[in-house]
């Protein structure tokens, strides 16, 4: 434990973070779900990130590009990008002046290298995913999802482009509009899972499948699942969801991780847990066996953040799955 912390605090600057001794404290409850017992998240105390939350994950590469002017939203990985076996993670960021700027896209090496990236139409970018040959990135509004060429993206890419003013610009081939939102993506097994983030209340997520144009349609025959409040990002396993969840720069986000067994109501009809992770994490994603963790709280925007985190952090999917 005190090994994990000095790297945190090292490679992260969590000042904040201190040991503290696995104190609970209960979720929001949704008036809706009156039968349900209340989940209760692990809480980090006085530090910024819970004893369970500690002891799985750790810093992973640097996402301190253009938080200046940007913020970082959504986060997936392009596995061969460029055909010589080398996989980039790519984030998306929305403009700190929503609607009146382009998006972009970058993208890093897993090892942490910088390739380039490229500006996007006008969109909050919350969800982003490589699939079904092509990069998929939540539009505006968020009931639509754009679809833009893996060909076009490379293109773009190996112009490795480091100045935003000298990015080029990529157009989407076509737009999907999924009838709900897609706040945050992701796609596994042929299928690309969408879902709603709300502040309020727990809300859901549909699933949907590729047409042979790269188009969503719903998959009617998968029933709707619920989703925790403030959900930022998913990542979806054979047997697991894994949530993660925020609102507020000094709030306090949560990553829930729990069985797949459920519809309506996750604390009744699956098993779950909840720990309380640092402020302002974001989309999320799995790579070689590790959850990648991405954080807006670097970005200018939102100076005074309790947390400020400029990197991915990442834990072992093996280890969050064994927590239920």
């Amino acid at each position: 434990m005190k090994k994990l912390l000095t790297r945190l605090v090292a490679a992260v600057g969590l000042a904040a973070v201190a040991t503290a001794g696995a104190v609970v404290a209960p979720q929001d409850r949704v008036a809706t779900l009156s039968t349900a017992s209340a989940i209760t998240c692990q809480s980090a105390g006085s530090a910024s990130a819970s004893p369970l939350y500690r002891s799985n994950f750790d810093p992973g590469v640097s996402t301190d590009y253009f938080l200046t002017n940007y913020v970082p939203q959504g986060l997936t990985v392009w596995r061969n990008w460029n055909g010589t076996s080398q996989d980039i993670f790519l984030v998306s960021m929305y403009h700190k002046d929503e609607g009146s700027r382009n998006s972009i896209v970058y993208a890093v090496t897993t090892g942490g290298s910088y390739v380039g990236g490229f500006r996007i139409l006008s969109t909050h970018a919350s969800g982003i995913q490589v699939a079904n040959g092509y990069l998929y990135v939540t539009g505006s509004p968020n009931t639509s999802v754009r679809r833009y060429a893996l060909s076009g993206v490379r293109s773009k890419l190996r112009e490795g482009r480091r100045a935003v003013s000298n990015f080029p610009y990529l157009s989407y081939t076509g737009t999907s509009n999924l009838g709900y939102a897609a706040s945050f993506m992701y796609a596994r097994g042929g299928y690309l899972y969408a879902g709603k983030f709300n502040k309020d209340a727990r809300d859901w997520m549909y699933r949907y499948t590729f047409t042979s144009t790269g188009g969503l349609t719903r998959d009617t025959s998968w029933a709707r699942r619920q989703v925790p409040k403030k959900a930022q990002g998913i990542v979806v396993t054979k047997d697991r969801y894994v949530f993660s969840t925020s609102y507020g720069r000094t709030n306090r986000s949560n990553i829930y991780v729990m069985t797949k067994d459920y519809t309506t109501n996750f604390e009744t009809q699956a098993r779950a847990r909840c720990f309380q992770a640092p402020v302002l994490s974001e989309e999320i994603t799995l790579y070689n066996g590790r959850v990648q963790l991405l954080f807006e709280s670097g970005a200018s925007k939102y100076a005074g953040a309790s947390t400020v985190i400029k990197r991915l952090h990442k834990a072992p999917m093996a280890n969050l799955r064994a927590l239920v």
